[in-house]
């Protein structure tokens, strides 16, 4: 399992992030592909991998600064 926790998060953006962690998982991709996605000087355009089924991403919790539910 994997938690994934952010102030943010763009559209689709942690199921692009599974996509990395399964192809990495799969030998398909170097885990130095990770440092080499944030580093913003590295890549000049954004890779365009699939994304990753939604079917077994859970949103379990969101929580906002200063509010209590």
């Amino acid at each position: 399992m994997a938690v994934i926790r952010g102030s943010a998060f763009l559209w689709h953006q942690v199921r692009c992030m599974m996509t990395v962690l399964f192809l990495i998982g799969n030998r398909e991709e170097p885990i130095e592909i990770i440092d080499d996605l944030l580093d913003p000087y590295l890549l000049s355009n954004r890779p365009n991998f699939d994304f990753a089924e939604g079917i077994n991403l859970i949103l379990s919790e969101c929580g906002f600064k200063d509010i209590v539910w």
